[in-house]
């Protein structure tokens, strides 16, 4: 029998998942599989689980190494697949019955190098929490790569099937003792496909595991996650393609550092401890000289959510923070007195609008928090919202009241100035361009107010 694919399934301590795991491999609807599990090195029962499974499938191939990573145990596998199609999955994760051969057929009918899927996020019950977002229809190789390299889309390996070219012909092999090995490597394989897309179903049940190494925040985390971006501009570089994904490349050095700060946020830990994962996070972004090119507003807004998980310990605790940053005092000033006001540096836009009493009447862009926190300012100035704005046409209820958002070029914007308020932090000045560039575009007179201009100079 032909291997059709080869299932790789590193294997580390995971005696818990396992089984769940294997069964949801052996029971594929597509039979001409082989399947390669990676000892890497379990002092727990997981070795004793495997060979049990092989005895009763002979399709299983098992491997033993002493403990070096996921991605030493993904290379040795590659190095000893049969297939010419490749597919990952983790330990503690399973996947439906019909994936493989779902994902093969399309693989070989279309004439593709790449398939994806979607995937489900598991609670510990084994229900499904959410599922990750759609892929376009629109979306090809190309515009998959952008996605990737930006951190828009999931960088997850197990989510795809490769031919196996892909690794051995360009010599893509996933780093060792890297935490984000996925990140580092899934890039580089879709760059060096000439046809890639995908099915919009979650095949993979991805089961969330706050022990898991990704899941951990630990000093080494921090610095490998800078080491992946650093290893991405080279990689571009290197194959002259910097230009065109450098706005692709600033995305993901913007969306990493927030996820690195969310996860800080999210963990249920103690402001001591934010405080020292945070000291981290920030030498690391003092190092990384490529951070500072971002707009400003982003690091402004890195500050104060930095700030914010710490308005409670003494200055001397986070003046030496602060010191790492590397804004003007005064910015730092107006951060700090935005710590204590009920809307953050939304307070900002309100006191522009105070400077400004000729302003009456204003849209908004941006149907998120922000606006709902804005509005009853509005409304207790007397200004009047005369439409909302957003990317994507929604409507909502706040108050009784229905808003419908439109898309800017929707909008019947007024002869006279137009003043749109962005009711964003995090992609304040992404959205401020956006409406610079309809502005330049269409000729309407538009005055934005943002969180940043004037009061930080930017």
């Amino acid at each position: 029998m032909e291997n059709k694919i080869s299932v790789i399934v590193p294997v580390y301590n995971s005696s818990k998942y396992l089984p769940k795991c294997l069964d949801s491999i052996i029971n594929q609807s597509m039979y001409e599989i082989e399947i390669i599990l990676i000892n890497d090195g379990s002092t727990d029962d997981s070795l004793e689980i495997l060979n049990n499974y092989q005895q009763k499938d002979d399709r299983i191939k098992i491997i033993n190494q002493k403990n070096n990573g996921p991605g030493d145990a993904r290379n040795n596998a590659i190095k000893a697949s049969s297939s010419d199609v490749l597919a990952f999955v983790d330990s503690d994760d399973c996947i439906e019955l019909n994936m493989l051969e779902d994902m093969y057929n399309k693989l070989f009918l279309d004439y593709l190098d790449i398939v994806y899927v979607k995937l489900n996020y598991l609670k510990s019950d084994g229900t499904v929490s959410k599922t990750s977002l759609n892929y376009s229809l629109s979306d090809d190789r190309d515009s998959l790569l952008k996605k990737m390299i930006a951190s828009e889309i999931s960088s997850c390996i197990p989510l795809g099937i490769y031919k196996k070219s892909l690794f051995v012909d360009n010599k893509v092999f996933f780093p060792l003792k890297n935490t984000y090995e996925d990140v580092a490597v899934a890039y580089r394989v879709l760059y060096f496909s000439k046809k890639a897309s995908f099915i919009n179903k979650p095949y993979y049940n991805y089961s969330y595991n706050e022990n898991s190494r990704s899941n951990l925040l630990t000093k080494n985390n921090f610095k490998d996650m800078y080491a992946v971006i650093s290893d991405t501009k080279k990689f571009l570089l290197e194959n002259e393609i910097y230009e065109y994904y450098e706005d692709d490349y600033f995305r993901k050095i913007e969306m990493l550092t927030r996820a690195l700060l969310s996860t800080i946020k999210k963990n249920s830990i103690s402001q001591n401890n934010s405080l020292y994962l945070l000291n981290i996070l920030w030498d690391e972004i003092r190092q990384f000289k490529d951070v500072y090119k971002l707009h400003l507003s982003k690091i402004i807004y890195w500050t104060f959510i930095s700030l914010l998980m710490l308005n409670k310990l003494d200055d001397k605790e986070i003046i030496p923070l602060v010191k790492k940053i590397n804004v003007s005092t005064n910015i730092i000033e107006n951060i700090l007195n935005s710590l204590t006001s009920p809307i953050g540096l939304l307070r900002n836009i309100i006191k522009q609008l105070d400077y400004n009493p000729l302003i009456k009447n204003v849209y908004i862009y941006g149907a998120g928090e922000s606006f709902d926190v804005l509005l009853p300012y509005l409304k207790k100035r007397d200004i009047k919202l005369i439409g909302l704005v957003d990317k994507q046409n929604i409507k909502k209820t706040v108050d009784g009241v229905l808003y419908e958002a439109k898309l800017i070029d929707q909008i019947a914007f007024l002869r006279q100035t137009n003043y749109i308020i962005v009711a964003s932090i995090a992609y304040a000045s992404d959205i401020t361009n956006e409406i610079l560039v309809f502005k330049n575009k269409s000729g309407i007179k538009i005055s934005v107010i943002n969180y940043y201009n004037p009061l930080f100079p930017v």
